[in-house]
């Protein structure tokens, strides 16, 4: 087209047009591809969850390093365990901030409140903190409040198929995911 002619009012629509149809095209394609990425999100999110109750159970090492070798009363751990933390969104589950800015998620074993770290027989099998269903800070029981079905998703191995569970820090440092049941009432 030379400047000294104009565009008919129908090449412009027919433009505007094929503009609208390709956003539209490309907004299906990112919804298709957030659906199938859904899953993945949610890996990513227990993947965050498990880094943040690694970082917590070192924080009750540390404590007790400090304290004559004994773990946080339960009434105030947050409290105690926060100062040995690099930033305070380590107490707060990120699948639980999602849905409830105020709450934490996590939770300490009532059964190992105050007792001395040295006396603890197992430490590999003990669980110091973990996912909670009870939202508010300084939760505390003999792990009663997982919540069910678990709030994490991921793998046992690979080629297994994702599972529902829940992230346990235990005494050793470790972080392991406790796998719902299957058949259980739970998404396998």
């Amino acid at each position: 087209m030379r400047l000294s002619e104009s565009a008919s009012g129908n090449w412009l629509l027919r433009t505007l047009s094929c503009a609208g149809c390709g956003v539209v095209a490309l907004w299906g394609f990112a919804l298709l591809l957030g659906s199938m990425m859904g899953p993945y999100r949610l890996i990513g999110q227990s993947g965050e969850c498990r880094s943040n109750l690694m970082r917590v159970t070192r924080a009750f090492q540390l404590y007790a390093d400090d304290y004559e070798d004994s773990y946080p009363p339960a009434e105030k751990w947050n409290l105690s365990v926060g100062p040995y933390l690099d930033k305070p969104d380590r107490l707060r589950c990120p699948t639980v901030v999602q849905a409830n800015p105020n709450g934490f998620g996590y939770a300490m074993d009532s059964r190992i409140a105050g007792r001395m770290r040295s006396r603890i027989d197992v430490p590999a099998k003990t669980p110091i903190v973990f996912d909670s269903s009870n939202l508010a800070a300084n939760a505390a029981d003999a792990l009663k409040s997982l919540p069910k079905p678990g709030r994490h998703r991921g793998k046992r191995g690979r080629g297994e198929p994702i599972r529902a569970g829940n992230n346990i820090g235990y005494g050793d440092g470790s972080v392991r995911m406790q796998f719902d049941a299957v058949g259980a009432g739970t998404q396998p």
